[in-house]
């Protein structure tokens, strides 16, 4: 009886035995069979991607090029744009995947690339190989000395601080006329010049309210105050402007933060906005976008307000007497330019490194009177009008 039980038991645990065995050889065959149908997926994906890209003009980052999409597909031709801003190694990517001819697009006038080590800079990754070639001049560039942007009164200083004054404008007709479309917008403050009859397309408005740190940033809530005003009158006074066709730069983020909520959360300021421009008119304003200098590189604007925020008795001014970041806060306008802060500051800083631009045109401005100092009764007339209290622009 013992021996016949022990039978049963070794034949049940031989059959689960065979049927675990059989179980595990059938999901292997599964197993292999997905590994498989996802191996000839894969091929198949390639293929396809091969295809299109062969038959494509590629468009990708310097980063993006070293993908494993691109990683079989040569580019004989390569067209890098905005190639100051990019670092040298980043440069290269591109060109090591079998280019034979090589356009680099930029300005090394303008913003170089974002370092953030102090140590990557001193050992000189932030000149990008735009920069490093054409300050060499191993190798042909051209410059393109035409602008098709910007009013030429907006143009003028940069061409002749930044560019030898070697940068022409497309914008004016046959006969030296300025073309319609960069017509300068109603403001208050653009006084039409009596002599000429001529409205400015640029100005700057010249105030004593101190900057403050906020964060290891900076503010100057009078700057903000201005340019919310500034923002106000050229709404209500251009009926053809839009939200959209306004960009605020300033080179601090705690500004930015600032002048949005001013401009699109604070309840107070959205309800003087409101009773001012009218409830469609108000909702315009989350449309202008209000960035940092960095974030305006490449674009461009109908109207530009440029909160500089330094404001100070030492003549202080950071990294804003970057030049490059002046030539880029100068130059996103099509029309209208409003620059505000302390021109005292702003010339005190001439000492600092890059800063004598700020200098230049700060003379620039007072030789063709274009500073419109807003102190005292005249800042509070402003600011009344836009339904500030003396206090609340301290």
């Amino acid at each position: 009886m013992r021996t016949l039980e022990r039978n049963i038991d070794e034949a049940r645990t031989n059959d689960k035995l065979n049927r675990q065995a059989n179980l595990r050889a059938i999901l292997a065959n599964v197993d292999r069979q997905f590994w498989g149908v996802r191996a000839k997926l894969y091929r198949l994906r390639q293929v396809m991607i091969t295809d299109v890209l062969m038959q494509a003009d590629i468009c990708t980052t310097c980063i993006g090029a070293a993908s494993s999409e691109l990683r079989n597909i040569d580019f004989p031709v390569v067209f890098l744009d905005e190639a100051s801003m990019a670092t040298e190694p980043a440069s290269l990517i591109p060109l090591m995947k079998g280019s034979q001819h090589v356009v680099l697009i930029g300005d090394h006038k303008q913003l170089p690339p974002v370092i953030r080590s102090r140590e990557a800079q001193i050992r000189g990754l932030n000149i990008g190989l735009f920069e490093r070639l054409t300050e060499e001049g191993a190798i042909q560039s051209i410059m393109l000395d035409m602008q098709y942007r910007m009013h030429p009164e907006i143009s003028r200083f940069p061409s002749s601080e930044f560019y030898a004054r070697s940068l022409k404008d497309g914008t004016v007709d046959s006969g030296g006329n300025i073309l319609a479309r960069l017509r300068p917008p109603l403001s208050e403050h653009l006084v039409i010049n009596t002599l000429t009859g001529d409205r400015p397309s640029v100005v700057f408005l010249d105030h004593d309210g101190l900057e403050a740190l906020k964060d290891r940033s900076r503010i100057n809530v009078t700057d903000a105050a201005i340019v919310c005003a500034v923002i106000e009158d050229l709404l209500r006074q251009n009926d053809d402007l839009r939200g959209e066709d306004i960009g605020v730069i300033s080179p601090y983020i705690a500004q930015i933060s600032l002048l949005n909520y001013l401009l699109n959360v604070d309840p107070d300021r959205r309800e003087h906005f409101r009773g001012i421009l009218g409830a469609s008119r108000a909702e315009e304003l989350a449309q202008i976008e209000v960035k940092t200098v960095n974030g305006f590189e490449g674009r461009q604007k109908e109207i530009v307000l440029f909160s500089t925020v330094r404001n100070n008795a030492a003549g202080s001014l950071g990294f804003l007497a970057d030049r490059r970041r002046l030539n880029v806060g100068l130059t996103r306008a099509r029309r209208g330019l409003f620059v505000i802060g302390g021109l005292a500051t702003l010339r005190a800083g001439s000492a600092v490194r890059g800063a004598a631009a700020w200098k230049h045109y700060a003379d620039f401005l007072a030789g063709a009177q274009l500073v419109r100092p807003l102190k005292g009764d005249a800042l509070r007339e402003v600011l009344g009008r836009s339904g500030w209290g003396i206090g609340e622009s301290a």
